[in-house]
């Protein structure tokens, strides 16, 4: 049968991608011949100064030029203001590391995926060690959930050195973290739409006024921009725009400087929100400080980035001050699939909580690196790189279609919206990035 239009590259993704969804087609790729050894010398680069031997088994002809043990390095924050994600986020890494080398397994090949994993603790230099450490051993692909400051941080390194770098939970604007075409992909869209999302929360409940704070990192100042942008354009005005350091614990300065800012809208009687541009472990802190000091702040409706929503941090120390100030946030959602209801119910088994949209994205993370190593046929860095958009542009997985743009960047996800409801994280709203709509599902009644 003739196919036309179509390479023999895409042909061959087709073929595994239909496998995945369950149509046994294993006959139709080649089983591999007997393995050989070798010997291989790598040396560390970047500040490292050891140079490592070690011994690599070839898979044979059926797995093109790949070594026996396929090596995959994966970071996660499990520590540090991002750690209950990061924790998430490596537990449905652990279930697609189990599913990919089931599907080798399946194909007869003589290959297995060796994840190793590393812990960056929500610290970009940190996570630049951990690449660093990871390509010492050899790794050329790593993945997991790597936030925008550590993007920016360990991206001219995977460039230079060529480390394939498979982010998870990055979305500030590419020009911000990495350069475009290069090693650094990112599986979820950048955060304009996010600003767009929290506005159209702002208009819907005709609030026109927000004073606004932000944590100085990468990310949190990309929200800012963000949001920024698209509040001017609705014509909301910013009556405040401050920032603080992200190692802050008391923010006595920064709640006397909100309470000035919002008092004569107050006053007026003015609708005016908080925007809380902040990580999940200084929503307690804020939420703890103005209400002991009992700040007009806590009948205001608070806005957060994506950053809070789930948090379970948010939960345990603060969830009924959370719940009096409406505490409202994005994160891009999946649609529904047979492959998000498996890696959810696996997440829930090993952990009793519901995967977040960047566990989803750090199992669809790897399963894109371990498919564009398959098809490469070698352990290549630049060969895997050259594949990876290929691959995502096919494959279906926990979040979907993960097609990626010119810039390497996935495009366009819609966004729930979440508040803490009864104490627990509840979608209240679901706004289309496209559309640029916004429903509510859960009638949510502003202070």
């Amino acid at each position: 049968m003739r196919h036309r239009g179509l390479s023999t590259p895409v042909l061959a993704i087709l073929l595994i991608i239909v496998l995945l969804i369950g149509i046994g087609i294993g006959y139709l790729i080649p089983r591999g011949a007997p393995a050989a050894t070798m010997t291989k010398t790598v040396t560390a680069g970047a500040g490292a100064t050891a140079t490592i031997t070690k011994t690599v088994t070839a898979a044979g002809a059926g797995a093109g030029g790949l070594p026996s043990e396929i090596p995959i390095g994966v970071l996660n924050a499990l520590s540090g203001s991002f750690g209950t994600f990061g924790t998430r986020g490596q537990a449905a890494i652990e279930v697609a590391e189990k599913d990919i080398n089931n599907y080798v397994k399946q194909l007869g090949l003589n290959v297995k995926f060796k994840f190793y994993y590393e812990d960056y603790a929500t610290k970009p230099d940190v996570a630049l060690q951990k690449v660093q450490s990871l390509a010492a051993r050899g790794i050329k692909v790593i993945v997991g959930g790597l936030i925008s400051g550590a993007v920016k941080q360990v991206s001219s390194y995977a460039n230079t050195n060529k480390i394939v770098i498979i982010a998870a939970a990055s979305t500030a604007p590419r020009e911000s973290v990495a350069p475009p075409g290069g090693y650094v992909f990112r599986v979820l869209p950048p955060c304009g739409a996010e600003g767009e999302a929290l506005v159209a929360v702002l208009k819907d409940k005709g609030i026109k006024n927000v004073a606004m704070i932000t944590t100085e990192d990468t990310y949190s100042l990309s929200i800012r921009k963000a949001f920024a942008s698209a509040a001017k354009a609705a014509g909301i005005n910013i009556v405040l725009d401050t920032t603080f350091p992200p190692e802050t614990k008391d923010f006595t300065a920064h709640l006397d400087a909100l309470e000035r800012a919002v008092t004569p809208y107050i006053q007026k009687g003015e609708p005016i929100a908080i925007f809380m541009n902040v990580w999940e472990d200084h929503i307690p802190l804020l939420l703890d400080q103005a209400n002991k000091r009992k700040s007009p702040l806590m009948n205001l409706l608070w806005i957060v980035p994506d950053t809070i929503p789930l948090s379970t941090i948010v939960l345990k120390e603060s969830g009924k001050l959370a719940e009096k100030v409406k505490l409202i946030g994005p994160l891009f959602t999946a649609p529904a699939s047979s492959a998000h209801k498996h890696v959810s119910e696996a997440v829930r088994a090993k952990l009793g909580q519901e995967p977040d949209v960047y566990a989803l994205a750090g199992y669809d993370a790897a399963w894109i690196a371990a498919l564009s190593i398959l098809m490469s046929r070698k352990y290549d860095a630049e060969a895997i790189k050259n594949t990876v958009p290929l691959v995502s542009k096919l494959y279906w997985g926990a979040t979907g279609n993960v097609e990626l743009g010119s810039n390497g960047d996935r495009k366009l996800m819609d966004q729930e919206l979440y508040a803490v409801v009864n104490g627990q994280w509840k979608v209240v709203a679901i706004y289309k990035s496209l559309e640029k709509t916004l429903t509510w599902t859960v009638p949510i009644k502003v202070p």
